[in-house]
C-alpha cells in the first residue's frame, strides 16, 4: 500500500489530472484509514468524470465515512440513476437512504435484472436487509440476509477441505506431549497486554485466546486511549 501510495504521488507530481493515479491515491489514503486525504483527490476525480458511477459512489462512501450523510446520499442516488444494476451505492445509501420505497424498487429490479451476476445481487440483499429491518419487517429482512450471504458465498474461492487439513496439522503438532514440554515456559510480567490492530484483522480472537489462560483476564475494547 505504501508503494502504490509513493507510485501514484510521484506521478500526480508529473500528471496532476491522471484519472488512474487519483483513483489509485485516493484507495490508498482510504485503506490507510485517512479518509479526510482522500477525498480532494475524489473531489478532483469527480470534476473529470461526473457522470462515472464509481467515482460517484467512492465518493459518496468517504463523505458518508465523515458523516456528509445529505451529499453522500444525493451521490449514491445520482450513481444509481446513471447505472441502474449497480449494487454498490445501492448498499451504501441503504442504511442513510431518505427515500426507502424508491430503493426498495430498485432493489426488485436489481434482483431481476443481475441474475448471473452474485457480486451485485448480495450488495442489493444487504441493501434489502437494511431497509426492512429498521422497517420491523423482520421475516424479510432475514430472507434477504440468507438469500445475500448464497449470493456472497458464490464469489469466494474456499474450500473447507484446505482449512481441515490445516487443523489437522495443528493438532497432530499441538498434541498433550507438546504440552506438556512447554510447561512453565511463557513470561511471568504482570504487565498489562496492549492488542491493537486494524478493524476485522483478529484482534477480538487474539484478545480471547490469551484471555482464555486462568491468570488473564480480557477487558474487551476498552476507549482510555482514543
Amino acid at each position: 500500500n505504501h508503494e502504490l501510495i509513493e507510485k501514484s504521488c510521484e506521478y500526480l507530481k508529473k500528471k496532476p489530472r491522471d484519472k488512474l493515479s487519483l483513483s489509485y491515491y485516493a484507495a490508498a489514503m482510504r485503506a490507510e484509514g485517512n479518509v479526510e486525504r482522500a477525498i480532494p483527490y475524489l473531489e478532483k476525480l469527480y470534476k473529470l468524470q461526473p457522470n462515472d458511477p464509481i467515482t460517484i459512489n467512492a465518493l459518496g462512501s468517504a463523505l458518508k465515512d465523515l458523516g456528509h450523510f445529505k451529499r453522500a446520499d444525493k451521490l449514491f442516488d445520482k450513481a444509481l440513476i446513471l447505472a441502474p444494476r449497480y449494487g454498490k451505492p445501492l448498499w451504501n445509501r441503504s442504511d442513510i437512504t431518505q427515500d426507502p420505497s424508491k430503493d426498495l424498487q430498485r432493489i426488485d429490479f436489481q434482483l431481476s435484472n443481475n441474475s448471473n451476476k452474485p457480486n451485485e445481487k448480495y450488495h442489493a440483499h444487504f441493501a434489502g436487509y437494511r431497509i426492512q429491518e429498521s422497517r420491523g419487517n423482520y421475516g424479510n429482512a432475514f430472507r434477504h440476509l440468507e438469500e445475500g450471504n448464497l449470493n456472497k458465498r458464490e464469489t469466494l474461492k474456499y474450500n473447507i477441505l484446505e482449512d481441515q487439513e490445516i487443523e489437522r496439522s495443528l493438532t497432530n503438532i499441538l498434541n498433550s506431549d507438546f504440552i506438556k514440554s512447554h510447561t512453565g515456559v511463557g513470561n511471568n510480567s504482570a504487565a498489562p497486554i496492549f492488542i491493537v490492530g486494524f478493524p476485522r484483522s483478529g484482534t477480538t480472537l487474539v484478545e480471547q485466546i490469551i484471555s482464555s489462560h486462568s491468570e488473564v483476564k480480557g477487558l474487551g475494547e476498552i476507549p482510555f486511549f482514543v
